[in-house]
């Protein structure tokens, strides 16, 4: 990453300590998402008061990624807001950029127009779980497997797995007739 150091801390007690310890600050500080949940109050105090560090927080899932957006807080201090699962080069312009100055906060977090589901169809309306019913009408949206994973916080291989089992279901033989198939049907 040219001239920036990189260093993990295991936990954010380690960080906390060690940032005492030297009495030295990072440039930026990345959370993750699990890191951020765990925080106590004091942490997150000690958080927010290290306002000579940039923040960002790297989340698994939108909807935690849209209540950091909302937490009042965190927006008055500039934190970024970048999901874990973007390609890596992505990730080390997002990165870079926050290291110098600037602030990144994912799309799809503001605008959460993009990644909305619409209201759920009744279960047993289409033989379909609800999950199947989210990840098809994703997919009829011309998501990818990948986007649809990181909007309903699944693996890509769960939103496959879905995929094939109402596929199955709707008789389709591949994801473009399954979504035509499931359109047809809610129409």
């Amino acid at each position: 990453m040219g001239h920036i150091t990189v260093a993990a801390a295991p936990s954010f007690d380690d960080f906390r300590s060690l940032s005492e310890l030297t009495n030295e600050r990072p440039t930026l500080l990345v959370l993750d998402e699990p890191t951020m949940r765990g925080l106590t109050k004091e942490d997150r105090a000690y958080l927010l008061e290290l306002t000579d560090v940039a923040l960002a927080v790297a989340f698994c899932t939108g909807a935690f990624g849209r209540a950091c957006y909302d937490d009042e807080e965190l927006r008055q201090r500039g934190i970024s807001i970048v999901p874990l699962n973007i390609r890596l080069d992505v990730w080390l312009s997002v990165i870079k950029l926050v290291a110098h100055g600037g602030n990144y906060i994912f799309p799809e977090i503001i605008s959460p127009a993009g990644i909305a589901i619409p209201p759920p169809l009744v279960p047993d309306e289409l033989g379909l779980t609800q999950r199947q019913q989210d990840v098809l009408r994703l997919v009829a949206d011309g998501q990818s497997n990948k986007r649809i994973a990181s909007t309903l916080g699944l693996s890509v291989h769960t939103v496959k797995l879905h995929l094939r089992n109402a596929s199955l279901r709707l008789g389709a033989h591949n994801r473009t007739e399954a979504a035509m198939r499931y359109r047809a049907l809610r129409s």
